[in-house]
């Protein structure tokens, strides 16, 4: 969540990538009508025509990332003010990482985002789910139906949104980190602490029905 592949709090700020595949021409440049219209795109037009843009690539499954947190909080400058932004996890200070834990942060990472449009962030998500599917048809058939474009074809390394924002996940919302361990087992005598008196009374009368 810290370096270039992790900050993801600062979806939209002055420093994402510019769109280097826009096209503009002099005033003075006698070019035709159709290149024109494609140096400067009219308000509403769709702006996929001079964004960067490659297809999305299958996620490699042996590939591994750092945890969270592992990561620095500090860098290299991403930021105008030359910090990375860090997301606050639900514990940043406990170091083991279960898979029902990284589920869980992942969902609250989705569930804080306040820039951006909402929109966008529902169908970013989508493409990341269908991705860890292996169904990279159907997250690139979403991704163009939002108007977003990917310049590397890496979806944690940020998409453009149809008018020029920057959206941007960790790279831990869409590869599984290195060092997660197995979920404990349950506790049989939890569970039974978390019986209520019917239900024993129930388990009793079928047991002396047997």
């Amino acid at each position: 969540v810290a370096d270039a592949g992790h900050d993801s709090s600062r979806n939209i700020t002055s420093g994402s990538p510019t769109r280097t595949g826009s096209v503009t021409s002099p005033r003075a440049s006698h070019v035709s009508h159709h290149h024109a219209s494609h140096s400067h795109p009219q308000p509403g037009s769709a702006s996929k025509s001079i964004a960067p843009n490659a297809p999305l690539k299958r996620l490699d499954p042996t590939r591994r990332c750092a945890l969270p947190t592992t990561l620095p909080s500090s860098g290299n400058a991403t930021s105008p003010r030359g910090r990375t932004h860090v997301t606050p996890l639900s514990n940043p200070n406990d170091t083991t990482w279960t898979r029902s834990r990284l589920a869980k942060e992942r969902k609250d990472w989705w569930d804080t985002r306040v820039t951006g449009q909402r929109e966008i962030w529902g169908a970013v998500q989508l493409c990341v789910e269908y991705l860890q599917a292996d169904n990279v048809a159907e997250a690139q058939a979403i991704l163009d139906a939002s108007g977003c474009t990917c310049p590397h074809g890496e979806i944690w390394r940020g998409v453009f949104g149809e008018t020029g924002e920057w959206y941007k996940v960790p790279e831990w919302l869409v590869i599984e980190p290195a060092g997660l361990v197995e979920d404990p087992p349950p506790d049989p005598e939890e569970d039974d602490a978390g019986k209520t008196d019917d239900e024993d009374s129930v388990e009793e009368g079928l047991s002396r029905e047997k």
